[in-house]
C-alpha cells in the first residue's frame, strides 16, 4: 500500500513531481491545506489571489485520478482515514508532518531557491518578478502562520520529512525516481505495527474531533485529551466533577464504538467526589 504525505512551495514544480508519482504508480492525488475543524477561518491569514487562481486552474485541468479537498480543507480525522485506505498521495500544509510518525507512510518536501521559485511563476503566470516573488512571500507567510498555529513549529524544518528534494538541482522526473525507489524500499514496507500506529492516530483524531463538537461534552472536555496505544483509548485531563468525566468516557464509547477506554481523567474543584 503507497501512502506519500508531499509539502511543496509555489513555484517548485511539486505539483509536476507529483502527477509523475499519480502516472507511475497508478494512485490517486488529494491536494488540501490542512485545517482543524475547530479553526476559525474568519481569523485565517488571506490567500493571495494567484494562490486561488492556481488552485481554480487545478481543478478545472485535473485529471481523473486527481481530487482537491471539499473546500480545499482537510481535518487530521480525514488526513488519517485517507492514509489508511491507501494508494494516494496527500499534497498540502501538514499532511507531512501528522504523518511522519507512521512507518510505512513517506513524509517529503520539494523546495527550490527562491530566485528558481520566482522564474517559475512569473513564466507560469505572465507577469514580472516583482509581482511573483511578492505573491510567493505573501502565499509562504500565510502557510508559515497556519502551520505554526496548529503544530508549535517551523514546516521547513527538515527532521518533519524523511526526503526533502530541491528541483533546483533536480528536474521533477528525476525527484520521482528518488520518490518510487523509497517507496519501493524495505524502509517504507507496510507491517502490521505501521498498519495499528495508524489506525490509532485515526482514532485519536476521531475521538479529539468528537470532544470538540460532542455539544454540551464540548464546554466540559476543554482541558481532556486522548491517546491511543494498541487499540486502548486513555482519557487523561482535569474536570470540575465526577459527573463530567464519567459522561465524556459514555460520549467516547458510545460514538466511536471503542471498547477499551482506560478514563484517567482527574476530578477537581469543590464539586469533586469519589
Amino acid at each position: 500500500m503507497t501512502v506519500v504525505a508531499m509539502t511543496r512551495e509555489m513555484g517548485t514544480r511539486g505539483k509536476d513531481v507529483a502527477k509523475i508519482l499519480v502516472d507511475r504508480l497508478d494512485v490517486q492525488l488529494v491536494h488540501h491545506e490542512l485545517v482543524e475543524a475547530s479553526f476559525d477561518q474568519r481569523k485565517a491569514p488571506g490567500r493571495s489571489e494567484v494562490h486561488r487562481f492556481l488552485i481554480g486552474g487545478a481543478e478545472r485541468e485535473k485529471p481523473c485520478n486527481s481530487t482537491p479537498a471539499t473546500s480545499g480543507y482537510m481535518t487530521p480525522e480525514e488526513v488519517f482515514a485517507l492514509a489508511s485506505r491507501g494508494n494516494v498521495i496527500i499534497r498540502g500544509w501538514g499532511a507531512a508532518r501528522l504523518l511522519h510518525s507512521i512507518p510505512h507512510i513517506l513524509s517529503v518536501r520539494i523546495c527550490a531557491p527562491l530566485q528558481d521559485r520566482v522564474n517559475e511563476m512569473a513564466k507560469r503566470l505572465g507577469v514580472d518578478e516583482t509581482v511573483a516573488r511578492r505573491e510567493i512571500e505573501r502565499n509562504d507567510a500565510s502557510h508559515s502562520t497556519t502551520f505554526s498555529r496548529f503544530f508549535e513549529t517551523d514546516w521547513r524544518d527538515q527532521s518533519h520529512y524523511d526526503l526533502v528534494l530541491n528541483t533546483g538541482r533536480m528536474a521533477p522526473e528525476t525527484c520521482a525516481d528518488i520518490l518510487i525507489d523509497a517507496v519501493m524500499s524495505p524502509a517504507f514496507r507496510e507491517t502490521d505495527a505501521s498498519r495499528t500506529a495508524l489506525a490509532d492516530r485515526l482514532t485519536e483524531a476521531r475521538i479529539n474531533s468528537l470532544l470538540r463538537n460532542a455539544g454540551a461534552v464540548r464546554t466540559r472536555s476543554n482541558n481532556v485529551y486522548v491517546t491511543v496505544s494498541d487499540g486502548v483509548a486513555m482519557l487523561y485531563g482535569a474536570v470540575r466533577d465526577s459527573g463530567a468525566a464519567r459522561e465524556i468516557e459514555k460520549t467516547v464509547r458510545t460514538h466511536t464504538g471503542i471498547d477499551m477506554i482506560q478514563n484517567r481523567i482527574q476530578t477537581v474543584g469543590p464539586f469533586a467526589s469519589a
